[in-house]
């Protein structure tokens, strides 16, 4: 297989404009529930002060301080949680069906038509919820070592590092290690995601996780480059827009606009690495399957039969056979 053709073809894959368009709805939908009490807090206390130009532009401590203590006294502290928890289950129920429409845009060379890309994404819905519920095992599994990782780099720290160039040492390795776990266990569920692509008449999301599980196993240098272009395409590419972001003084309409695009590119940079990361695992499965395929064809003996299947002529069962139309007798 030509890794470097399949990382070509996933980052062309990748930049279907329909499924980023999907991808930044999901996050317009939660975010727009999550930030609607904040924003009417933010007027009642903003709209009538002299120095609301200033806070929105650059937020000093004190000002952020106040607010937060006008959040406690004024009683809108409930509304902003109530708001999060909706936010944060609308983002559960959209999540599956992201996940399915990348999946559906990953089955072949052709970009579907919006139509075509809902009906799939719906088709996909329970596939991708029963992976994500079935991705919480190596999830799980994964925050349990890092945890354990960093709990064991704390007790290191505290009991036996001498000066605290070694304690921060330490820590730096366990969250390395940490992050590793954790990037390991989310490109198997990615590759669990990318097996309904490679192989659309599966249905099991057990099995899904089993087989990608092997194929990572199997091909851990490509399974991991795939998953790291993602991420520093996606996550990198977020964290350069709002490093950008924050440099901007947000004090008019166009900086304001300014600021806004970049967060709303930012957000598409993350669904754009991710929509890596199944096109490039998908497009890995199926050249792994075909690999395999390869290698059992070649050990078939001449003749293309297998051992105990070829055929037999006997002289004396031919002889008893009647004879056939035409012949003579």
């Amino acid at each position: 297989m030509i890794t470097p053709g399949i990382f070509r073809r996933s980052l062309r894959r990748a930049l279907r404009w329909r499924v980023l368009l999907l991808w930044w709805a999901a996050l317009a939908v939660s975010g727009a529930i999550a930030v609607a009490p904040v924003f009417a807090f933010l007027r009642g206390q903003l709209d009538r002060s002299t120095a609301a130009r200033d806070a929105v532009a650059w937020m000093d401590g004190p000002t952020l301080l106040e607010l937060v203590r006008q959040v406690r006294e004024s009683g809108a502290e409930q509304g902003i949680l109530v708001a999060l928890a909706v936010a944060l289950a609308t983002q559960l129920l959209w999540a599956p069906f992201v996940a399915a429409a990348m999946v559906a845009s990953a089955h072949g060379d052709e970009s579907l038509p919006f139509s075509r890309l809902l009906a799939s994404a719906g088709e996909l819905y329970g596939r991708m919820l029963r992976t994500a519920v079935a991705g919480l095992i190596p999830l799980g599994a994964g925050a349990a070592v890092a945890a354990g990782a960093l709990k064991l780099a704390a007790a290191h720290a505290a009991d036996r590092a001498i000066t605290e160039t070694d304690a921060g040492r330490a820590l730096i390795v366990a969250g390395c290690a940490a992050a590793l776990v954790i990037f390991i266990a989310a490109l198997v569920v990615d590759a669990a995601r990318a097996q309904f692509a490679a192989d659309p008449v599966r249905r099991s999301a057990l099995a899904a996780l089993w087989t990608g599980s092997k194929m990572v196993w199997r091909l851990p240098l490509r399974a991991a480059g795939i998953g790291a272009v993602g991420m520093v395409l996606g996550v990198g590419g977020a964290l350069v827009l709002m490093a950008i972001r924050l440099q901007i003084p947000q004090r008019g309409v166009p900086t304001l606009a300014l600021a806004w695009l970049l967060a709303q590119g930012a957000q598409l940079a993350v669904g754009f690495g991710r929509a890596i990361r199944i096109e490039g695992l998908a497009e890995l499965s199926r050249a792994d399957a075909a690999e395999a395929s390869r290698r059992a064809s070649r050990r078939l003996p001449p003749g293309g039969t297998t051992q105990g299947t070829e055929v037999v002529h006997s002289t004396t069962l031919s002889a008893l056979e009647p004879p056939r139309s035409g012949a003579p007798r």
